[in-house]
């Protein structure tokens, strides 16, 4: 699928709505739009997978969950394939084919737990499905910043 490219009237309304507190009213007035112009567009934005607007949170101020990220070696040539079958596991927040020493990153939302069973289950009971894995490391995240996450458990 072809990705839409965006103008720049969807750039400044990307940029208002990062506050996801702006209204439609309040973009298309700073814009000098109609309100239903800002409404098609995102409508848009929204159906071709371009723009998502959503509450995210930072998983140090949330109970009971654990951001993990994977570092995965592929073998076969397929990855963008393999991303995408990847990034439909439950607890799967996004995936990323890359270049170095990993062929994809995986960022994860997990329960906490006191002895990482939710980590060793998802990497037995979900990973363990897949075929073309040669490796994998696991770099849970502790501390960090500017980095949100959506509430997926």
């Amino acid at each position: 699928m072809k990705k839409q490219k965006i103008d720049a009237t969807d750039k400044q309304i990307i940029k208002y709505l990062q506050d996801g507190r702006k209204s439609f009213s309040y973009v298309a007035s700073k814009l000098n739009v109609t309100e239903n112009t800002i409404r098609n567009r995102l409508n848009k934005l929204y159906d071709d997978k371009v723009f998502s607007l959503r509450g995210l949170v930072d998983p140090e101020y949330t109970p009971y969950i654990q951001i993990v990220i994977f570092g995965l070696k592929i073998t076969g040539q397929d990855l963008e394939k393999k991303a995408e079958d990847l990034s439909n596991l439950p607890g799967v927040i996004s995936t990323a084919v890359v270049t170095g020493r990993y062929d994809i990153f995986m960022v994860v939302e997990l329960p906490t737990d006191e002895d990482n069973s939710a980590l060793f289950s998802f990497m037995r009971n979900e990973l363990g499905k897949f075929r073309g894995i040669s490796s994998i490391e696991t770099f849970p995240v502790f501390r960090s910043n500017n980095f949100y996450v959506p509430y997926l458990l």
